[in-house]
Parts: C-alpha cells; sequence; structure tokens
C-alpha cells in the first residue's frame, strides 16, 4: 500500500497546540527530502475542536486517519473514539495522548519506556488503533533538537504506519472471511455431493442399496473369489411371499408401509460387511462377505424364521408373510476367472 498523500482529520481543543501540530506539519510537508523518511507522503491536517464537530465533517469529507488529541479522562476519551468509531469503522484513529512524563519522579529511560507501555494499553483498551504521546512529541527539547520538520516527518511516519497497518489487518479480516465463506460453500457442495451419491446408491422407499450398487459389489466379490488368496461369499436371492395379495387388497400404500417394516426386520440381521438390496418390487439381494455356504444357509434359515413370526396390521386386517430364498455361494469352484456379475 504505497500513500503520496494523507488526509488527516485533527481533534483538538487546544487552538495554540493545533498551530503547533499544523506547524510541524507543514515543515515536514515543505521538506523535499530528509534523512528519516525520504519518501513520506505529504500530510493533509484538517482541524477541528469538538467530537461533534469531526463527526459531522466525516459525514462530509473522506479521511485517511483521525488523530484525537483532547484533554479528557479516560472515560471521556473512551466514549469520544468509540463515537467516532460507529460513525467512520473503517478510519483508522490515533489518540494523542496529553499524559506527561512528570507523573514518574524519575524519568529515566526504564521510566520512560514503562510510561509509554502504559498509554499505548490504555490506547488499545479504548479502541484507538495507535497512541502518541503530545508532550513527548512536541516537548521543547525536542523541538530544539531536531526542528520541526523531523518531529513533523516523525508525526508522519507514525500515522503512515497506522494508515497502512490498519488497512492490512481489515484486508486480512476481509480475507479471513472471504475464506471462511468459501470453507462453508465448499461443506455444503461435499454435502450435496455426498447426498445425491447416496441417493444415487439407495432406493427412496426402503433406503436399501439399489440394484446398480449390488452389481458393483459382486463384482469385486467375483474377482476376490478368484484370487490366489481367494475368499468365499455367498449371494442370497430372496422374494416375499404374499406381498401381491396385501399390495392388491389395501393398496401400495399399504405396500410401501410392509417394505418399510420387513427392511427394518431384516437390517437388524445383517452384518457390518453385508449388503442387502432391493432389486424389484418385492424382490431383494443380501451379499454375505467372507462366509461359506453353511453360514449363509443359516443366515437365510434366521430370516425364514423372523418373516414367518412378523404380522403386519393395516386397517384392522392383520396378515401373514413368507419369503423365498435361494443361495450361490461364490469361490473359486463356482466363478471362472474374468466372469461378470451378468454372466454369474
Amino acid at each position: 500500500m504505497t500513500l503520496t498523500t494523507i488526509n488527516a482529520l485533527l481533534i483538538e481543543e487546544n487552538l495554540l497546540e493545533a498551530q503547533l501540530f499544523k506547524a510541524v506539519v507543514e515543515a515536514a510537508n515543505n521538506l523535499s527530502h530528509h534523512s528519516l523518511t525520504p519518501s513520506a507522503p505529504k500530510l493533509q491536517l484538517h482541524h477541528v475542536e469538538q467530537v461533534k464537530d469531526a463527526i459531522a465533517h466525516l459525514q462530509k469529507h473522506t479521511y485517511d486517519a483521525i488523530l484525537v488529541s483532547l484533554e479528557s479522562n479516560h472515560c471521556h476519551e473512551q466514549n469520544h473514539i468509540q463515537s467516532l468509531k460507529r460513525c467512520a469503522p473503517q478510519i483508522p484513529v490515533v489518540l494523542i495522548s496529553a499524559t506527561p512524563h512528570t507523573e514518574i519522579a524519575h524519568p529515566t529511560s526504564e521510566n520512560r519506556r514503562i510510561n509509554n507501555n502504559f498509554t499505548a494499553s490504555k490506547a488499545v483498551q479504548i479502541d484507538a488503533d495507535s497512541y502518541l504521546n503530545k508532550r513527548d512529541l512536541l516537548s521543547p527539547e525536542r523541538l530544539s533538537n531536531l526542528g520541526r520538520a523531523q518531529v513533523g516527518a516523525m508525526l508522519v511516519m507514525h500515522i503512515q504506519h497506522t494508515v497502512q497497518t490498519v488497512a492490512i489487518a481489515h484486508q486480512l479480516t476481509v480475507s479471513q472471511e472471504a475464506y471462511k465463506r468459501l470453507e462453508t460453500s465448499l461443506h455444503r457442495e461435499k454435502r450435496k455431493v455426498r447426498q445425491l451419491a447416496w441417493q444415487a446408491a439407495h432406493d427412496p422407499l426402503t433406503q436399501l442399496f439399489i440394484r446398480a450398487s449390488l452389481v458393483a459389489s459382486l463384482d469385486n466379490a467375483i474377482s476376490e473369489a478368484t484370487q490366489l488368496t481367494a475368499r468365499t461369499h455367498a449371494l442370497c436371492y430372496l422374494d416375499l411371499d404374499y406381498f401381491k395379495i396385501i399390495n392388491d387388497t389395501c393398496g401400495h400404500q399399504a405396500g410401501d408401509t410392509l417394505l418399510r417394516q420387513i427392511t427394518e426386520l431384516w437390517r437388524n440381521q445383517v452384518r457390518d460387511t453385508d449388503l442387502l438390496a432391493r432389486i424389484g418390487g418385492d424382490e431383494f439381494a443380501l451379499l454375505l462377505h467372507d462366509c461359506d455356504r453353511q453360514k449363509a444357509i443359516q443366515i437365510a434359515h434366521s430370516f425364514c424364521d423372523s418373516v414367518r413370526s412378523f404380522r403386519f396390521t393395516y386397517s384392522g386386517q392383520t396378515f401373514s408373510l413368507g419369503v423365498s430364498i435361494g443361495i450361490v455361494t461364490l469361490d473359486e469352484n463356482t466363478v471362472v476367472a474374468g466372469q461378470t456379475t451378468e454372466e454369474i
């Protein structure tokens, strides 16, 4: 961020000190080249006496910085700065403290550092973006030793640094907020993608896998059955008995309710590694991983028993059901390398 001119609004009740501020700034602006800041921007200083006047100015004009130099107590300073921040939240505020170093009995370098730290801490507490000690900056001793131009250059440097720092902080905040928005948007899109992928792989009525998902898993199971470290899997075909009677007698809504209830009944009987799919109106398939024929038969009997014990009640009518199950094992003896699901 390169600044050629800084427009600053000075709030100073003391007209003599306001004139002194203007004098050192004018001297710095007239200095064509000085040792401290050869490329320092020009400082255009606009003076008002009261905060209310400053607020009126801020509503009509644009400024790069606000300099607050008021002989007020801590509470009033905080109120003033908060009023300015509400009016112009993006404009940096420099607190020019009138706290004299004479408050410390022996103004050694260490004491001076402590006093400066105290003032900086106070500036932060009341929402100022930086601070200057007026009694230090504009002391007769400093003006005599350095001259008005150099003192003015120091003031310009400080304001320039504050403006740039606040601008960087603001840009960082904007970038962080943009990143958070992007991150939120990405999370939202990922959720949508996951939801669409889930919907594409599942039956909307029963929430079971669909035929395409079963075929993909079967292809993997067939491949595993023909490898050197052959694994044995089992595929069960399940067809509900008497479903058509219930569907025709009570209507499709009853049929849908029955399918959902049967699904919940079976879902509690399968392992996490197994895959239960709906492949037709009342047809289902169960892929049992790492399961030999004997174990598959036991599981099939368990399914049959649960269906026989189940009673479906709808509109005051109660129905019994059954299920027919066929089993095929997938191992090196029943599967030929290179076969597909459709071929089997």
